[in-house]
């Protein structure tokens, strides 16, 4: 998923972790959610936790009754909502899916501090969530275990698609293999990776000044997509989620996205 960053809030308290005072999470075009004042409204929710692999027990506020509170009924009109975390990963969350299914924020674990086990391989790290974890109650077939779960959320935001990935449309007209790449771009690579300068801060910018494509062969980008470790011993990248239908089409047409891309370079706006 996402590297191990070096932010390390544990909330411990009375047996159980418990959020820290002086967390909070910018929240865009309204004040900040302080965690502390969450504290008396948490509830407990058992998922299945796709880090750890495991069902595990979380304390935590339903997403939706949050955001209403937080933007009112608006939010649910729009396309995505966007959380961002410590170490530049941008979780985007379609809006039908959260009205859909259950999502909870958690902010502390039960009976143990408010982190989880990442697995990587034979190697086991301890990576701390706060200020925030999503988590989803299970469906049927356990099809949220490869859905979006960003933790160290810092900010929440709600975007339009239109808004969210203008920067990174293909130029027209698309085929529909570049199409197909895009649409997969958006769903599994924008979390972590840029195009001209919009998207995820945690793996490089893929487009601008110089496209993948151009300094990469093709070939190469393809394996790295669906098995990074077979090209860079200890790459953080994870590949193409094994949840994903046809992945080896995905890959070439994610490939065939990103060489059209080469034909549509825009300098990234300020940070």
């Amino acid at each position: 998923m996402r590297s191990l960053s070096l932010l390390a809030l544990f909330l411990v308290a009375c047996g159980r972790a418990a959020p820290s005072g002086g967390a909070e999470i910018a929240v865009e075009g309204a004040p900040p959610i302080q965690v502390e004042t969450l504290r008396t409204r948490l509830v407990p929710v058992s998922v299945d936790d796709p880090y750890e692999r495991r069902r595990v027990r979380f304390l935590t506020v339903p997403a939706v009754e949050l955001l209403d509170e937080r933007f009112g009924p608006g939010w649910r009109e729009a396309d995505e909502v966007v959380f961002g975390c410590a170490d530049g990963y941008r979780a985007g969350v379609s809006v039908e899916r959260l009205l859909r299914h259950r999502a909870h924020l958690a902010l502390a674990r039960e009976d143990a501090d408010f982190s989880v086990e990442k697995r990587d391989g034979d190697e086991v790290e301890r990576v701390p969530l706060a200020p925030a974890y999503l988590v989803w109650e299970p469906v049927e077939g356990g099809a949220e275990v490869g859905w979006e779960w960003p933790y160290q959320i810092v900010s929440i935001e709600i975007a339009s698609e239109a808004e969210r990935y203008a920067r990174m449309r293909p130029p027209e007209p698309a085929s529909p293999e570049v199409a197909r790449g895009f649409a997969t771009f958006r769903t599994e690579c924008a979390r972590c990776h840029s195009i001209n300068g919009d998207g995820g801060r945690v793996g490089p910018e893929l487009n601008f000044p110089a496209s993948i494509t151009e300094y990469m062969d093709e070939a190469w980008i393809e394996r790295f997509i669906l098995e990074p470790r077979s090209v860079r011993f200890r790459t953080a990248m994870p590949g193409l989620s094994k949840h994903v239908d046809d992945r080896e089409t995905r890959a070439r047409e994610l490939v065939a996205y990103l060489r059209a891309m080469a034909g549509r370079k825009l300098p990234p706006g300020e940070e």
